[in-house]
């Protein structure tokens, strides 16, 4: 089954593996974000250009695929979309291996 997510999002998609020795059954859920990726780059060039123009308090740290997003709420145990989830996400977006999701260093 695909979903598609929106325009930079990528289509998820889960399946079903039985584990037939331990008598389990897994859903493998994948995202590709290959496009959120390439996105978060090109925002990224355009807000160096425009950086110190804008009158606003917020600023767009990334892009977070869904499908880490969901991975990142179940490693913390923490509620998505929750105040401390968020605080969460800002320290992984932090870390090198996740550069891909950021469109400036936070």
């Amino acid at each position: 089954m695909t979903k598609p997510l929106g325009r930079f999002q990528g289509a998820t998609s889960e399946r079903v593996v039985d584990d037939l020795v331990e008598k389990k059954t897994h859903i493998i859920k994948t995202q590709d974000v290959e496009g959120i990726i390439q996105a978060n780059h090109e925002l990224s060039g355009l807000l160096k250009s425009t950086k110190g123009n804008s009158q606003s308090s917020m600023k767009r740290v990334g892009t977070i695929p869904v499908i880490v997003g969901l991975k990142w709420a179940q490693e913390s145990g923490l509620t998505m979309y929750s105040r401390p989830w968020y605080d969460y996400c800002r320290k992984k977006l932090k870390d090198p291996e996740n550069r891909g999701f950021r469109v400036e260093a936070p």
